[in-house]
């Protein structure tokens, strides 16, 4: 079996009302999505959707005729690729569902996963008064949802902690809340200041006080010595790493920086592989 071609679909479905991500400064009017395709000369196909591959036509003169189980050596092409151009990783997510498929299994199963069921939680995205904020959630709540991410914008994280306040009134201690402080990174062109370790130790403390589950990203994700300093400061769990690039950026969030929860994108770092 070889890969015999690659296929990438962008798609933007427009938003109406505009979509206002507290993490990005401009109202988002269009949802863009990238469909990549991986097919091979038996057949078989795989899928993975996420960002554009600005490099499709590199990955495709080196990947079509390379035989797809040969997983390390797909690795390695995106890898070298990734380095000179753009985040690639869709297109090893999706040689990777291609060779589950040929084995007759869904991904999930084919890398050794025990079971099809997990618990999820909801995720907030746009900022809102605090009165309808915890108004959602009551209702998720009562739909069967059992955690919700809250995300911070405000300048002064005081004024998001009043929220998650109310949030934690009205949806009951048997309720797990997670807070994302936007800080690991910024849209581009955005230049807005990012905590200090201070700021991001005063929110630490006043959310583990208000039984919050874990704090994301309070802080710059290459700041690994001040989240290691954070660690020493709060009993919160902290959580980070979305954005990052490679699995060593990510080992040294967890051995240097003390981090809990590691949040690696597989289509933002090294893919399935890496």
């Amino acid at each position: 079996m070889k890969i015999s071609s690659l296929e990438a679909r962008s798609y933007q479905l427009p938003l109406d009302p505009p979509f206002a991500a507290a993490w990005d400064p401009i109202p988002r009017t269009l949802f863009p999505e990238t469909i990549v395709t991986v097919r091979t000369d038996e057949g078989f196909t795989g899928n993975c959707g996420g960002a554009p591959v600005p490099d499709l036509a590199t990955l495709e003169r080196l990947l079509v005729g390379l035989d797809p189980t040969d997983t390390t050596a797909v690795f390695g092409i995106c890898e070298t690729v990734d380095f000179h151009g753009g985040r690639n990783w869709t297109v090893e997510v999706a040689v990777w569902d291609l060779v589950a498929k040929a084995a007759g299994q869904p991904l999930w199963k084919f890398l050794g996963g025990e079971t099809d069921r997990f618990r999820a939680y909801a995720s907030s995205g746009e900022p809102v008064e605090a009165s309808e904020r915890a108004e959602r959630l009551l209702d998720w709540k009562q739909q069967g949802i059992t955690a919700v991410k809250i995300r911070f914008h405000a300048p002064d994280w005081r004024d998001d902690l009043r929220v998650v306040e109310q949030c934690r009134a009205a949806v009951g201690s048997d309720f797990d809340l997670m807070v994302d402080a936007n800080q690991g990174w910024r849209m581009p062109g955005d230049l807005a200041p990012r905590w200090d370790l201070a700021t991001a130790t005063d929110c630490a403390n006043a959310l583990a006080d208000l039984g919050v589950y874990w704090l994301e990203e309070p802080l710059d994700t290459h700041a690994v010595d001040d989240y290691s300093r954070l660690r020493e400061k709060t009993s919160m769990r902290i959580a980070a790493g979305e954005m990052v690039r490679s699995l060593p950026e990510s080992r040294r969030l967890l051995a240097a920086g003390g981090v809990d929860v590691i949040q690696n994108d597989v289509v933002l770092a090294g893919g399935i592989t890496g």
